[in-house]
């Protein structure tokens, strides 16, 4: 409300994740705070489950250019003058919030969305005992 944006959530992923809470509460966090910075109206989360859980989360903002992708979760990348440090921030987010995924089996994968936007699609494992 305050960046006059909506968030709309959708899905479900009722399962129990062994987890360092921390962690991967701050890879959200993240992943969230640039989806609603770079928003232009709309953020989606989606939940899914499976062999995995799934969380995919999507803003309509700019999006990034394609062969800038994969360096944005490289420390202290910046996208662009517009994602620069007066703007806020170091460049070290995305970054961390790919290793914390990683270090729980998982996988953060961005891409851009057809329609404009960027999408953070994030995959943890299910250990089942």
């Amino acid at each position: 409300k305050q960046h006059n944006k909506q968030l709309q959530v959708s899905g479900s992923a009722a399962v129990t994740l062994n987890c360092d809470e921390a962690l991967i509460a701050s890879a959200l966090e993240n992943l969230l705070r640039n989806a609603i910075k770079y928003a232009q109206h709309t953020i989606s989360l989606t939940l899914k489950h499976g062999d995995a859980i799934y969380i995919e989360i999507c803003d309509d903002g700019p999006g990034v250019p394609n062969n800038q992708l994969s360096k944005l979760c490289e420390p202290f990348f910046r996208q662009s003058d517009a994602r620069d440090r007066v703007s806020g921030g170091t460049g070290l987010g995305l970054a961390i919030a790919k290793n914390a995924i990683i270090a729980h089996g998982g996988s953060l994968v961005l891409s851009n969305k057809p329609q404009g936007g960027l999408c953070a699609i994030i995959t943890l494992p299910i250990i089942k005992e």
